[in-house]
């Protein structure tokens, strides 16, 4: 048997990553990150800069078809607010998108969870997830109009960040690392192609003169995930699998989703999960 050393891997993974890691934050402008826009508008309640402070009671007045704000609808996320008056078609009671009308939903951005935990909450968020979220907030930039803070999860009274918000922008820029990283383990190892049929079952493949393997990815919740990559090289390990019953020169292997099940969860090397968690 070839063996691959695990060290090496992680080189061959994170090297590619110390000359392309601009962070998202440098990426956005400073009304996105921050908050601050020349959109904002004054009120009797207002942070240092003049922006406008909601508070949660004030914002759910803006849901759209109820007086006095009958034409009206916002809907916050990170704890900014924007008006989405012009789209009454995805924001009014009773549209796709009516449960974010008048509150700040930036977990259902994430989970699509739309009917049961409609809540600004997002601590359970992985990384790429927080990375996700910025990335909608900048969608809102762009696309409507910036009304001003929520006081609340995100915004203090003073419209000043809380450690909340700022937990969110640390692990946006944690996603930032993690997304390129899978990125440059993608152009060099590429994801197999893949088909199930009733009458065949699954099986995955690869080009000419590559091979599939079973690729380590991480640990998530106890648990090894792994992905199919197609390699040029023979080699296999406890971090690149041969599929079970499947030569290990074959291009083509069929798989067999309770094999293969049994085969993940058995354990990995300490070494393997030291390495990933580090």
């Amino acid at each position: 048997m070839q063996l691959i050393d695990l060290r090496q891997l992680q080189q061959q993974l994170l090297a590619p990553l110390q000359e392309r890691l601009p962070p998202i934050l440098s990426k956005l402008s400073p009304s996105i990150a921050g908050g601050s826009s020349s959109k904002a508008s004054p009120s009797r309640s207002s942070s240092s800069s003049g922006e406008q402070l909601f508070t949660r009671e004030q914002l759910a007045l803006y849901v759209g078809g109820k007086p006095p704000n009958k034409e009206q609808i916002y809907i916050a996320i990170l704890g900014q607010v924007f008006d989405v008056s012009r789209a009454p078609q995805f924001y009014s009671p009773g549209e796709g998108y009516g449960h974010f009308a008048g509150t700040d939903g930036s977990k259902s951005f994430i989970t699509g969870d739309f009917v049961g935990d409609i809540t600004d909450d997002v601590s359970s968020l992985d990384a790429e997830s927080c990375l996700g979220l910025l990335g909608w907030l900048e969608f809102y930039h762009k696309s409507y109009t910036y009304k001003g803070k929520l006081i609340g999860r995100f915004y203090d009274a003073e419209g000043a960040a809380t450690a909340a918000l700022e937990s969110v922008h640390a692990r946006a820029q944690e996603g930032e690392v993690l997304k390129a990283a899978r990125e440059a383990e993608e152009a060099n190892w590429p994801s197999c192609n893949s088909k199930w049929t009733q009458d065949d079952g699954g099986s995955v493949w690869c080009d000419e003169g590559m091979y599939p393997r079973k690729l380590f990815m991480e640990m998530k919740g106890g648990r090894a995930v792994w992905r199919c990559a197609c390699f040029k090289e023979l080699g296999w390990s406890d971090v690149r699998k041969v599929y079970v019953d499947c030569d290990p020169d074959a291009h083509l292997c069929k798989t067999n989703a309770e094999a293969e099940a049994a085969d993940e969860d058995r354990d990995v090397p300490a070494e393997l999960q030291a390495m990933f968690a580090s």
